[in-house]
């Protein structure tokens, strides 16, 4: 979901600006943010405490904000995404969104994006290479295709799980169409 469907940098940006109207300094947001993601799943209650007491007193009005920025995450979600997901429907593809992360955080982006329901199933993992769950989902089935961002998870799913197609994406970096 982030970084592949949902525009995750966007997503933060618009958080941090958020957040820097009830004092958070843009820099201080980035600085904890990062620490938060190397020691767990992302979720903005860990933030808060991360930043620290000034934000723990104002972790009211900073959940009012996630909630906003949840509220129009619909706007965060790449032109191509709904097009080409229905478009997949269409022609007989079933769709299963297999996401990283905080289960309340991640469903709560979902919902409020509203491709949700474009998909026969949506499953939140904590697990980032995400290879139990794709065995799981294969069950013998040559016929998966899965699109990621992470290339050491494609990587890594590629060599566990035999039989699938994997596509890697990168929407924030510019695409090389030399030809080699």
């Amino acid at each position: 979901f982030d970084n592949t469907l949902f525009d995750t940098k966007a997503f933060l940006s618009q958080l941090a600006r958020e957040w820097s109207a009830c004092g958070v300094p843009q820099a201080l947001f980035s600085r904890t943010y990062r620490r938060v993601r190397r020691e767990a799943l992302y979720s903005p209650r860990r933030h808060i405490f991360e930043i620290g007491s000034g934000a723990i007193k104002k972790k009211t009005a900073l959940l009012e904000k996630v909630q906003r920025v949840h509220d129009a995450s619909r706007r965060f979600i790449f032109r191509d995404v709904v097009p080409s997901l229905k478009r997949w429907k269409r022609r007989g593809y079933r769709l299963i969104l297999l996401t990283y992360g905080d289960r309340v955080f991640q469903r709560e982006k979902l919902e409020k994006s509203g491709i949700a329901q474009l998909f026969e199933r949506v499953i939140v993992t904590r697990d980032p290479y995400k290879v139990a769950m794709v065995k799981r989902l294969a069950n013998g089935s040559n016929n998966i295709v899965i699109i990621d961002d992470n290339f050491g998870a494609l990587r890594r799913l590629h060599e566990k799980v035999g039989g699938l197609v994997t596509i890697h994406v990168e929407r924030y970096r510019p695409v090389d169409s030399r030809i080699s």
